[in-house]
């Protein structure tokens, strides 16, 4: 059952404000009517996420989509060229990444115009490989190679740079402001999780 007085309310508000102080999401601005009133106002606008061959579930999270801002009369050699460029010039992992394919259309032929084939849709996702070896894997996670396990009641799976610690039972990381210590409360000697003290 769920309380509507303004205790409850007042909780709600502080766990909700907490959540919100504690993000270290990067949020970009891409302003695109900034960019279209001073290229051409036809230009295409695409969300472009990016996907690698040797992807597989447990590699972490994928990385937000970028805009891609191409002629009106793109081709689908542009779209690939300019989703390699994207990538490459963000994220360091990428820097050998090369787009191959557009997820969906795959078999559909480079000289393909973009607009016709993707229709009013404003989202492509490009499917590509690294080339060479790729020894900055270890950089897709925040703990690099090492492996760790964090598993959060706040929802977290990776080091967000807050203060965390271990469980001594089951060895799984944890913020301390979400398992109830204080940030001006020294970090226990000894600690136990809730599911671990749970299930004693």
């Amino acid at each position: 059952m769920v309380l509507y007085g303004p205790e409850a309310t007042r909780a709600l508000s502080i766990g909700s404000a907490e959540k919100l102080l504690d993000c270290k999401q990067f949020v970009k601005d891409y302003k695109p009517e900034k960019a279209l009133s001073i290229m051409n106002p036809l230009a295409l606008c695409l969300n472009c996420e990016v996907e690698t061959l040797d992807q597989s579930e447990g590699n972490g999270p994928g990385t937000p989509p970028e805009l891609l801002i191409l002629p009106a009369n793109a081709n689908l050699a542009d779209l690939k060229h300019e989703a390699t460029r994207a990538f490459q010039g963000l994220y360091l992992i990428f820097r050998r990444f090369q787009a191959e394919e557009v997820v969906g259309h795959c078999g559909v032929a480079d000289f393909t115009q973009v607009k016709p084939l993707l229709g009013s849709t404003n989202f492509v996702k490009v499917r590509g490989r690294c080339l060479g070896k790729n020894g900055l894997i270890k950089f897709k996670m925040e703990r690099g190679i090492e492996r760790w396990t964090v598993h959060c009641s706040c929802g977290a799976k990776d080091d967000d740079g807050e203060r965390m610690l271990a469980c001594d039972s089951c060895g799984v990381w944890q913020h301390t402001r979400c398992s109830g210590i204080p940030d001006c409360d020294s970090v226990p000697a000894r600690f136990i999780c809730h599911r671990c003290r749970g299930s004693n």
